[in-house]
């Protein structure tokens, strides 16, 4: 199983079709059925590579069996077993992306969406571990899928009484499974939401602007950009935020996004290194931020002005 798990895509290629069904059959049944959580847990990560080979992400067939295998072993009592099969159900996300971008096939907020979603949303309460994985294939759903057409989620209010974010549109409540792992995770977790959000942004069908939680979201990001102790997280927060292209995006948020990324970068320049091992990330910290200052300055507008003029002069008095 162990070899199965470390297979690369061109030594499947080379397999003949028996191989390759034997090889697929095999880890399916692992996963599903032996009573060692360490097989079961090497099992999900050999599906968590194959749902990564091309080949096989375009057969149907296949995807289903695995999409059921890997949601089935996120329930898994042990622990260990639900790290790889959250590691998996990221991993399936991310080709599910990769697939949609590549092929500029669209993937709908139809049932398989929600489906994923709800258990990536139920993984986010799990262990950290757990969680970084779960917040990932969040991130990379989000980024896939159209919401614009006509079988959307985006509006549809839905109640799952097993999760305990409750109410509300399937895209709101994966936007709050979000936003709680940045209060409630880990240094990793955190990085992976500011990713996922990242992505969230990407995703042209969704309107930023006119979204309930584009606040919050905003607000989320700029206390780890001023507040985080961690270079990579604010390097992240920092590059999310530079994503949206048209100042609507930034709705209300505008003048707190702009005055953050200033003062962050003075702040930046002015602070002694206390630790240089830290140095070359404290220098792509201040590149991603001087790139997202003149991002978002480029977008600003005449009604901004009013808001923006004091701060403005008085960084420019103090410099």
């Amino acid at each position: 199983m162990t070899c199965f798990a470390g297979m690369t895509f061109s030594v499947f290629c080379n397999l003949s079709e028996q191989q390759r069904s034997y090889t697929i059959s095999t880890v399916f049944e692992v996963a599903k059925v032996d009573e060692s959580p360490a097989v079961r847990s090497t099992a999900c990560r050999a599906i968590g590579v194959l749902v990564n080979f091309p080949t096989l992400i375009t057969r149907t067939d296949i995807l289903a069996s695995a999409m059921d295998l890997i949601i089935n072993s996120t329930r898994d009592a042990s622990l260990v077993v639900r790290i790889t099969a959250s590691w998996a159900l990221a991993n399936l996300c991310d080709s599910l992306r990769c697939t949609s971008e590549e092929k500029n096939v669209e993937l709908s907020a139809g049932m398989t969406f929600q489906v994923v979603a709800e258990c990536a949303m139920r993984l986010s309460k799990d262990n950290d571990k757990v969680r970084a994985n779960a917040v990932r294939a969040l991130g990379n759903l989000t980024r896939a899928v159209n919401f614009s057409t006509e079988d959307t989620s985006i509006y549809v209010t839905t109640m799952d009484c097993t999760n305990p974010l409750g109410k509300g549109t399937l895209l709101e409540r994966v936007v709050q499974a979000l936003v709680s792992c940045v209060t409630t995770g880990n240094v990793k977790v955190q990085w992976n939401v500011c990713h996922a959000l990242g992505n969230l942004f990407l995703n042209k069908s969704i309107p930023i602007h006119a979204m309930p939680w584009s606040t919050s979201v905003y607000s989320i990001m700029l206390l780890l950009l001023r507040d985080s102790k961690n270079f990579k997280i604010r390097i992240q927060a920092a590059s999310a935020l530079a994503v949206p292209d048209k100042r609507r995006d930034y709705g209300q948020s505008f003048s707190d996004i702009v005055q953050a990324l200033v003062l962050s970068l003075e702040s930046l320049n002015s602070s002694e290194l206390a630790d240089p091992s830290t140095y070359k990330y404290m220098v792509a910290l201040n590149e991603q931020l001087t790139d997202t200052c003149l991002h978002v300055l480029r977008l600003v507008e005449i009604q901004d002005y009013e808001q923006l003029q004091d701060f403005l002069s008085k960084v420019l008095n103090h410099n």
